[in-house]
């Protein structure tokens, strides 16, 4: 393809319009050079080749085993407990249909993803803020909580490198969370799309790692952890950490998210 065919290809298949060499952090483009594109190529065309029926088609409901099994490696879980997704707006979609009590609150951070909140908007929950950002995150969450519990279907959290505040809750905090939402009996959704961002020194342990083993009194997980690929590989991919009940609810979603 030529240059000016590749431009144009281009303009109808990406959102914005950032050179090759930037970072746009409107829809999160990485800088051209940061992209494994040989990686994937190769990758491509290792399975076309071996597998080309299987790569042209609908893939199983929790993701290729393969890619599980990765993700499961990075991140010391168990590959039964993650589901692999077209990315985390996609889970969240997923999620958002699939709750047991459809409709609701969901509480979310003073300042936050905003498509987030669009997709929670569109399944027609209610948005509750929290006070300033300046706030403790465990003193704002539990205002909140205080007031909304009787409705609140989830509590959207980003604890790690904050959408779009850069904020990164510490181990206290992040202990402070889990305690309220055990107190009120409220399931967690931790956005963890910015992790690998992290220097490993200063990124404290997941809310999901944190709460590990913890359920709500209908025994659903009390953390439910998504996490990307997109933000440091490009394309999108996403996972989510994940109990069977949580695997058996979602799968059976219209919107199924197996890639």
């Amino acid at each position: 393809m030529t240059s000016s065919g590749s431009e144009r290809f281009e303009d109808v298949l990406v959102q914005g319009d950032a050179e090759s060499f930037a970072f746009d952090l409107g829809p999160g483009y990485l800088g051209e050079a940061l992209l494994p594109t040989q990686s994937v190529a190769n990758a491509y065309s290792a399975v076309l080749a071996d597998l080309p029926r299987a790569a042209l088609s609908y893939g199983p409901e929790l993701g290729p085993r393969p890619a599980r099994e990765a993700v499961a490696a990075l991140r010391g879980v168990d590959p039964d407990a993650v589901m692999m997704t077209a990315g985390t707006s996609a889970m969240l979609d997923v999620i958002a249909c699939a709750n047991r009590s459809h409709g609701g609150t969901i509480i979310v951070e003073a300042v936050s993803y905003d498509l987030a909140n669009a997709v929670f908007r569109d399944h027609g929950y209610n948005i509750a803020r929290t006070r300033s950002e300046e706030t403790d995150p465990v003193q704002a969450l539990t205002q909140s909580l205080e007031v909304h519990h009787a409705s609140a279907a989830f509590i959207y959290l980003t604890p790690t490198l904050g959408n779009p505040t850069g904020r990164t809750m510490t181990i206290e905090q992040r202990n402070g969370v889990i305690e309220l939402a055990q107190r009120f009996d409220v399931q967690i959704i931790e956005d963890d799309a910015y992790a690998d961002h992290a220097e490993d020194a200063d990124r404290p342990l997941s809310l999901a790692q944190l709460a590990s083993g913890l359920v709500t009194r209908d025994h659903q997980p009390l953390v439910i952890g998504l996490g990307s690929g997109s933000k440091v590989l490009g394309g999108f991919a996403g996972f989510v950490r994940h109990r069977l009940s949580v695997s058996s609810d979602t799968t059976r979603a219209g919107s199924t998210p197996g890639m």
